[in-house]
């Protein structure tokens, strides 16, 4: 629909202010951005008035590559390296899963299919999967008709289609060999491996037809009570997400002993090596979850991780190259000399969890501890990294910067339309 006048100008311009501060906000992760990306470049391709088409997605583009700046500087600065072997476990590892009594495309298109079969709510693992998908897909077919209708909502919808079946071709034995090769010609699109979580480009769409189903059901029923039902099926359908996943999902405190060794390596920040081996943890007090090591969220100073992750007995390694030297160091028992002159500062031994400690005792009976209790032990090594280039570091602030100010902007344009349109309904 067209807008004429002041108000159309007003309109535009909170919408283009809320553009650039949703993609910027989805730029914290490169996944979100990309998600945010696709869809508003897709909804370019929605007839009706309005700006040039090429102006809209120039717009659109521009704002995305803005949001991803401090990830593009990162990357450019960076040595992605090709690691053929672990492209193709990793290709292979993550792809989508079919779930209880559903094939791989089902799943997907059902907004399931995760590779990780823990993160998976109990009821999509027995037969009542089959129900959820079911009725899912029931309210999505029933309001598809009225959507259609929508010649705005089509592309959303085209893009949902693209979203479950594209991933559905690339879960299969060809889908996996063309993915393996586009990864390992381009590194950096290692982040298409986890194919599940692009179904969530099925979502717009998906919600689209779940107003077309009221709109449907709306000729029998009070339009109220068509909206209650499809709320209320779709709610029942996944019934493991009330209350934190039956209360299961539950605040933890960290022990005392955490914000101390914290405190030691932020008054002196340097590399950080991390015993035992690996990136999982299972702590006595953290529940039976396995859980990424913590320790990178509580210090100023660089944690040495692999990246490496174990998925049914298969390791997957990642792009922690010096990380993975500075780990064989330890499990091979080494001088803490040969520590110092890889750059490590400190040695944190996480005690309170099970893992690979290799023959590093006879490294650290070399080293006083600077905190020790019966969960964590700290130890100085005295090594300092390579500086980081002055310029690099110059670029990576300016990146973050620019993504910064792209938010800040967006957020108060948004506001400022609001209060700006409110004073003159006033």
């Amino acid at each position: 629909m067209g807008c004429h006048g002041d108000a159309g100008v007003a309109l535009g311009r909170v919408r283009l202010f809320a553009l650039a501060f949703w993609i910027a906000l989805a730029g914290l992760t490169p996944t979100g951005l990309l998600l945010a990306a696709t869809v508003a470049l897709t909804c370019v391709a929605a007839p009706g008035d309005g700006r040039p088409r090429w102006l809209c997605a120039a717009t659109g583009l521009g704002f995305a590559v803005v949001g991803a700046l401090p990830w593009l500087t990162a990357s450019a600065l960076g040595s992605l390296t090709s690691q053929t072997a672990a492209n193709g476990l990793g290709v292979s590892a993550f792809a989508p899963r079919a779930e209880t009594g559903l094939g791989t495309l089902a799943s997907l298109a059902s907004l399931g299919g995760v590779w990780n079969g823990d993160a998976v709510p109990d009821s999509r693992t027995t037969l009542f999967a089959v129900a959820s998908a079911a009725v899912l897909l029931a309210v999505v077919a029933v309001g598809l008709p009225a959507a259609l209708r929508r010649a705005t909502a089509v592309p959303l919808l085209v893009l949902a289609a693209v979203s479950v079946l594209v991933p559905a071709g690339l879960a299969t034995g060809p889908g996996l060999h063309v993915l393996t090769a586009v990864v390992d010609a381009v590194p950096g699109l290692g982040v298409l491996r986890d194919g599940q979580k692009w179904v969530a480009l099925a979502v717009p769409g998906y919600t689209v037809c779940g107003a077309g189903a009221v709109v449907t059901l709306a000729r029998w029923w009070r339009p109220a009570v068509a909206g209650l039902v499809c709320c209320v099926a779709l709610v029942l359908a996944l019934p493991d997400l009330a209350w934190g996943v039956w209360g299961r999902v539950t605040p933890v405190h960290y022990p005392s002993g955490w914000a101390a060794v914290a405190a030691a390596i932020n008054r002196e920040p340097a590399d950080v090596a991390v015993l035992p081996a690996g990136t999982m943890r299972r702590f006595s007090w953290s529940g039976p979850a396995p859980v990424l090591d913590p320790l990178p969220r509580w210090v100023r100073a660089d944690v040495l991780t692999t990246g490496d992750l174990v998925i049914s007995g298969v390791t997957v390694p990642g792009d922690g190259v010096h990380a993975r030297e500075v780990q064989e160091l330890l499990l091979r028992g080494a001088d803490p000399s040969a520590l110092a002159r890889a750059g490590v500062g400190w040695v944190v031994v996480e005690s309170d969890s099970a893992g690979d400690m290799g023959s590093a005792a006879r490294t650290l009976d070399r080293l006083t501890p600077t905190y020790r209790d019966t969960e964590l032990a700290l130890y100085r090594v005295g090594g300092q990294a390579d500086g980081v280039a002055v310029a690099g570091l110059r670029a990576t602030m300016l990146a973050h910067w620019v993504w910064l100010c792209l938010l800040l902007a967006g957020a108060a344009g948004m506001a400022g339309c609001w209060v700006r349109r409110h004073l003159t309904r006033g």
